[in-house]
């Protein structure tokens, strides 16, 4: 490379829709026209109100405000990211007044009465930022050109600009689990499992109290005592709302079903996420402290976890600020350029909260080596094994610079 590295050429390439109504794009970060480095998200297929396709995106937005920067300004350029604005045009029907006029009988029964008038539109705008999707992908490809563009890796890029320790071990692994199905030998490396109820309606997928849960919460705390392995790993129960929608909100009721799950559980540690969503946030919120001063009254063990809505680190402080947490989930591609993942880990951290990495359907290197940088509780990936060998080799290439001799 040049003395200073500069980005030369932005590419947007859109693939296979891994999933119905959306859409792939892998944006590539070229730097002094050499070979591009990639990151990639998945990204709905279509926004409202509707908005640019994601490769115009980054042609018309993002290409002019990296184009021609030094690849090493990786944190500032990042910043940049997360001041992009998109003009969004959409339109709204003008209110319209009644005309007080009143309706004749004979107009009524002869079907004479006038035409309703055209509704009228008026078009207004509104500044959007870039999909937090789009926005993480980019910053990966930009960590990639940054860290060869100083000879480091990525691990050591971030925790020089944050303050961090490099990392010796690497953070427990989570695994889901298909409901209905054994649960498999406790593998190394493995910090949790995942349970998640089946689709379909509450009382079908859980049971009119619960017992359906508590069946599979029995069956996999048993598999996983009858492993030995310790410490045994915590059996992490996503339940998107269910156990509100159950019993309505009801709080106390909600506490019997919770107390029925930690016994299920055995010795095993158990977290229940989202046990509770509502609507309204706050008020979810506020019925989220209510049923954990409920279980700290009771003194319960179980941990209550949140993991919807947390897409930006205002929405993550207002989750803390309630102390009705005790563990969060991490959407990496949720919340924007890496960065951003990066500060709210140290948040959580700050804040004496456990939180869990979710990287998404992929887990590449750089995924790999920023989880084992923040060591997180757990960290979800869909290739656990892909993952754990890159943080491997990261710890590997870490230890050998500062081996003796």
């Amino acid at each position: 490379m040049s003395p200073t590295p500069t980005i030369t050429q932005i590419l947007a390439v859109t693939g296979s829709a891994p999933a119905p109504n959306s859409t792939t794009l892998s944006i590539g970060v070229a730097v002094d026209g050499n070979p591009p480095f990639w990151g990639a998200c998945t990204l709905p297929e279509r926004y409202t109100p509707p908005r640019m396709a994601p490769a115009e995106m980054v042609e018309t937005l993002v290409a002019p405000a990296l184009l021609g920067q030094p690849a090493a300004n990786l944190f500032p350029l990042c910043q940049s990211l997360e001041s992009l604005t998109e003009t969004v045009l959409y339109e709204e029907p003008v209110a319209q007044g009644g005309s007080g006029r009143a309706i004749s009988r004979r107009a009524f029964f002869t079907g004479q009465l006038a035409a309703e008038p055209a509704v009228e539109l008026r078009q207004l705008a509104q500044q959007l930022p870039l999909p937090p999707e789009l926005r993480y992908a980019v910053s990966i490809a930009l960590l990639a050109a940054a860290s060869a563009a100083k000879g480091v890796t990525a691990a050591e890029l971030v925790a020089s600009e944050f303050s961090l320790t490099l990392p010796s071990t690497a953070p427990a692994l989570h695994q889901e689990l298909d409901w209905g199905l054994p649960v498999p030998d406790h593998g190394p490396g493995i910090g949790s499992y995942g349970l998640t109820p089946p689709p379909g309606s509450v009382k079908k997928s859980v049971g009119g109290s619960g017992e359906r849960l508590q069946g599979l919460v029995r069956g996999a705390a048993q598999r996983i005592a009858a492993s030995g392995q310790q410490p045994s790993p915590t059996i992490h129960l996503s339940l998107n709302g269910t156990l509100g929608a159950l019993f309505d909100g009801d709080t106390g009721k909600m506490l019997g079903a919770l107390y029925g799950l930690e016994r299920a559980a055995g010795e095993c540690r158990l977290r229940v996420e989202d046990a509770l969503l509502l609507d309204d946030r706050q008020a979810g919120l506020a019925k989220l402290v209510e049923l954990a001063e409920m279980v700290r009254f009771r003194k319960m063990r179980l941990q209550l976890g949140s993991a919807a809505g947390i897409d930006s680190l205002d929405a993550l402080a207002g989750v803390l600020e309630s102390k009705a947490i005790g563990a969060v989930r991490l959407r990496m591609a949720s919340l924007g350029s890496f960065p951003q993942t990066v500060q709210a880990a140290l948040n959580c951290r700050e804040a004496g909260i456990e939180f869990i990495l979710d990287s998404g359907g992929y887990c590449g290197e750089f995924e790999a080596q920023l989880a084992a940088l923040l060591q997180p509780a757990a960290l979800m990936a869909a290739d656990r094994h892909r993952c754990r060998q890159q943080m491997d080799q990261l710890l590997g290439w870490l230890g050998s610079k500062t081996a003796p001799g």
